[in-house]
């Protein structure tokens, strides 16, 4: 029996003994399963904070507790058991260029952090706290990730704050240290993940911004390292994916 439940910022599918949820909110987003899953090697423009809920975490071939992996760096994963994947915006924290593995403690801290209620900006605080939070962003490059939800065209946004096209892109680089179009895809795509279970992939496609059902599906491999429909599969595995022993 499955059943999709409308969450005020996500949804959270139960089907038999397996709970899957997605969420986003403030800078934050964050994908659950209560079962084992993989993703092929990938990256995207976010921090990356990674807990075994359940079993351990596998990083590039490590076992681990959890990890924080920066934003842009290429790695693969699966798991043991369940876990819950938090991506949090570039401007929000700062953090080592590195993969860091996380202790057990430190992964319990984050998890009770979370909570059943899912609050996300509990979690980056917890984050903030440990790692530290990034520099201020320049009013223009805040102006413009407050908005890149609404983005169409780059050359508008940055009329609006007094800035050509090429200026905005490379200010955005300095302050964010990575590119501006990769945030706005990035965006676009955690808004489609946060409708993912309530509605069809084509839709979901479409409420986020992108072009069609294969655009998002392309966008995600290579951000997430995972289809739309794998997401939302009871029978997707990190062993079936081969990233486990």
């Amino acid at each position: 029996m499955t059943k999709i439940v409308d969450e005020p910022r996500g949804w959270r599918l139960e089907r038999d003994d397996r709970l899957i949820r997605a969420s986003t909110y403030d800078g934050v987003g964050a994908f659950g399963d209560s079962r084992p899953a993989a993703s092929a090697r990938h990256s995207n423009p976010s921090w990356c904070l990674v807990l075994a809920s359940d079993g351990e975490i596998v990083v590039d071939g490590e076992r681990l507790a959890g990890a924080l992996i920066p934003p842009l760096v290429p790695h693969e994963g699966g798991g043991t058991g369940g876990f819950v994947s938090l991506y949090i915006a570039p401007w929000l924290v700062g953090g080592p260029s590195r993969i860091t593995p996380l202790t057990t403690a430190q992964v319990r801290r984050y998890l009770d952090a979370l909570s059943d209620d899912w609050d996300l900006t509990a979690v980056r605080h917890e984050v903030r706290a440990e790692f530290g939070a990034a520099p201020p962003l320049d009013p223009r490059v805040a102006h413009v990730v407050r908005h890149l939800g609404e983005i169409d065209d780059i050359a508008g946004v940055a009329s609006d704050v007094g800035l050509s096209a090429p200026r905005l892109r490379a200010l955005a680089g300095q302050n964010l240290g990575v590119p501006l179009v990769g945030l706005r895809q990035w965006s676009r795509l955690r808004t489609a993940v946060a409708v993912l279970g309530l509605t069809s992939i084509t839709d979901a496609a479409a409420v986020a911004g992108f072009s069609d059902q294969a655009h998002l599906t392309r966008s995600m491999q290579r951000m997430l390292g995972r289809s739309p429909g794998s997401l939302l599969s009871p029978r997707r595995s990190a062993r079936a994916a081969g990233h486990l022993p």
